[in-house]
Order: C-alpha cells, then structure tokens, then sequence
C-alpha cells in the first residue's frame, strides 16, 4: 500500500481575468518589466527539490500529489479517503480534512505536517521516514 503525501500550494498559472475569448495567464504577461506571480514561480522552485528528495529516497513506496487547495473537488474526498484508511484521530488529521491551513502546505496520509512554512530537506525526509517507520509498525 502506498502512502500519499501531498504538497498543497496555489497553482502557478492563476488566472489574471477572462472574458469572451479566453483568459489571460500570469507568466507571458508582464507588469512593469516584471512577470506577474512571480511569488508563485518562486515557491515551485523551492518545492520542487523536496519533491525529487521524496522520490529519490522513498519513491517505490510513496505517491507524491501537487493540488490546488482550491480543487475542493479532489482533495477533499482524497483526504477523506486517507483518513478511513488510516483510522486513527488526531488534531493534524482533522486540521487537514478541516483545510486549517496555511498555504503551502504538506499532509502525508491525511496528516498535516507543515503549514504555512516550506521545510528544509533534511527536516521533511525525517519527518517523512518517521511516519513511515510508525505505518509500518517500527520504533
């Protein structure tokens, strides 16, 4: 059984407006000489090494999921799920299936274990080999 961690943060293509014919997206729009949501393009590329860490040292047992906190839709019943499959209580779990979060944030298996912050590498891959070493039953 794989575990599933997702990183929740605003998608990097927010829309700037719409109309008739389409919208218009942030990054080929540019303000003042500056690309719009540049704040977005930032987090990315800070969440992207956790992300290759997570599947270089965990990859055959972890699925790794970026969502929109704003896809209700999906991670409300993806988290839901995870909470029936790991049936245990606790206030990180229910602030997940809550959404009382900040943004970004990281659940694992239907736990919340960062919000609002980005984690140093090190201090997510132990986080993370901590409540697999606890799925699996070890001290």
């Amino acid at each position: 059984m794989k575990h599933r961690v997702f990183f929740i943060r605003e998608s990097e293509g927010q829309l700037t407006g719409s109309d008739c014919c389409g919208k218009l997206e942030g990054d080929w729009r540019f303000d003042q000489g500056m690309s719009l949501f540049a704040e977005q393009r930032h987090l990315l590329q800070r969440l992207s090494p956790l992300d290759r860490a997570l599947r270089d040292r965990f990859g055959p047992v972890l699925e790794i999921v970026h969502v929109d906190p704003r896809n209700v839709s999906y991670l409300f019943p993806q988290l839901l799920r995870d909470w029936f499959r790991f049936r245990s209580f606790s206030i990180a779990r229910l602030r997940a299936l809550l959404f009382l979060f900040r943004l970004p944030a990281i659940v694992m298996d239907g736990e919340l274990l960062f919000s609002g912050v980005v984690p140093e590498q090190k201090t997510l891959l132990l986080e993370v080999e901590k409540r697999l070493h606890e799925a699996a039953g070890w001290s």
